[in-house]
């Protein structure tokens, strides 16, 4: 069984985790690695605050593409949302951590299928990643802080961005 490390639990790893386990054609484990911000949700969907709200309508927040009305579909099955009429829900701009549980509902069938066909095995690591290593049989070994490790086919970078570097320039930019 072919197995397939993803490093980072925000959108983009959960999203790479889905993908993976609902379009893999054959057995496959998938490692998501993830440190530091809650899985599922990363920096951007991990708030609690309501007036948090993300900056496109939930139309257009579908998290599969081949399904355009996914993430409305979803909104309907919440309490808070049943009676919203659908003009309305479609146009709404929902608050970013109810997207955060959506992404960790994909990941949670993920993790629990409830399809006995099935073919991919998710395991969870909480840990930070801090190197990868590509041993003689060209599999990827990647290292944890702590100093365990896991081997694996392939790997996804999945890190999220990453803050601004510094300007490489001794002299100040000009205005003009």
């Amino acid at each position: 069984m072919k197995t397939v490390a993803v490093i980072g639990g925000g959108f983009s790893g959960t999203m790479a985790v889905v993908n993976l386990s609902r379009l893999s054609d054959r057995p496959l484990k998938v490692v998501l690695v993830n440190a530091h911000r809650p899985t599922g949700r990363g920096t951007a969907y991990g708030t609690k605050r309501n007036e948090h709200v993300l900056n496109v309508v939930a139309r257009n927040m579908s998290a599969l593409p081949d399904c355009p009305t996914h993430f409305v579909d979803w909104l309907r099955s919440r309490c808070e949302y049943s009676d919203t009429p659908e003009e309305e829900l479609r146009e709404l701009f929902a608050p970013r951590r109810v997207y955060g549980d959506y992404l960790c509902s994909l990941l949670n069938t993920c993790r629990n299928p409830i399809d006995a066909r099935c073919q991919t095995r998710l395991e969870t690591v909480a840990g930070e990643a801090i190197d990868i290593a590509i041993d003689e049989q060209g599999q990827a070994l990647v290292m944890l802080e702590g100093g365990e490790s896991l081997t694996a086919d392939q790997v996804v970078l999945a890190t999220g961005n990453q803050p601004p570097g510094s300007f490489p320039s001794t002299s100040p930019l000009k205005y003009d």
